[in-house]
């Protein structure tokens, strides 16, 4: 069950990455678009750049969570390896 969830995540976040990246790519090829005066202006390219700036906040956020998640299990872990419960419950 641990393992399902774990793996759930993991393809949660991947997938999460997949969308931001191309959603970014198009943003970055509107905002150059705009720059070079093709169909665009100041307001449009001020709120794809803050668009931008939100998806790399929650993408960040999301790698931020996940890591923390894995380093507090990994430091359970080292810190009982002595014991029986030991790296049993680190995935």
């Amino acid at each position: 069950m641990k393992k399902e969830k774990g793996k759930e995540m993991k393809d949660m976040l991947l997938a999460g990455a997949i969308k931001a990246q191309h959603f970014a790519e198009d943003m970055v090829s509107r905002a150059a678009r705009a720059a070079r005066g093709e169909n665009g202006d100041v307001v449009q390219t001020v709120i794809i750049i803050g668009i931008f700036v939100v998806i790399c906040v929650v993408v960040g956020g999301m790698i931020f969570n996940a890591m923390n998640a894995q380093g507090t299990k990994l430091s359970t872990c080292i810190s009982n390896v002595n014991s029986s419960t030991g790296c049993n419950t680190f995935h």
